[in-house]
């Protein structure tokens, strides 16, 4: 970690606004104090100028952080656990799709949703399955095809073969 980084973690830890998690030995994730969120969240819409980073680019970016970190097997016993800790962070982004309006999804949305909807399905979840692995489908549907003209499409203009 760059130390311009570690010195603002340890800043915010040492008043209470982030923590490590584990305490002890090596980090595997941070919580940001609820105070705090909020703030952030209005400053990086704030910051969506020409010069900074938009919101489609800050989404592509979560979706493949959050991507990368979702278990291939979400489905499976040994990482129901994984899964179960990032599932908040892909409800989030599915919530966040709406900031797309005409950019064209990044490519680590579909396989980060369909990931989400396996896990859901083996939690019993099975609408909120299905209403991932139809994002996932027209994310993927969308990265192949090239530009859409609406994304995520309208709801059932596109046959889908899900059974929940």
């Amino acid at each position: 970690m760059p130390s311009g980084t570690a010195t603002v973690i340890d800043t915010l830890a040492r008043y209470s606004l982030l923590k490590r998690e584990p305490p002890e030995g090596p980090v595997t994730a941070y919580s940001m104090h609820r105070v705090l969120q909020p703030v952030v969240r209005e400053r990086l819409v704030a910051a969506s100028s020409a010069a900074e980073p938009s919101n489609t680019q800050w989404l592509a970016a979560a979706s493949a952080v959050v991507n990368a970190a979702f278990p291939f097997d979400s489905d499976e016993p040994p990482f129901c656990a994984a899964s179960d800790a990032l599932l908040p962070h892909a409800r989030a982004i599915r919530e966040h799709l709406a900031d797309l309006r005409d950019a064209d999804p990044p490519a680590s949305l579909g396989r980060l949703l369909s990931q989400a909807s396996l896990y859901l399905r083996v939690r019993g979840l099975y609408a909120e399955a299905r209403d991932f692995r139809e994002l996932a489908l027209e994310s993927d549907l969308a990265v192949r095809a090239g530009p859409i003209r609406q994304w995520p499409l309208p709801a059932g203009t596109w046959p889908l073969f899900f059974t929940a």
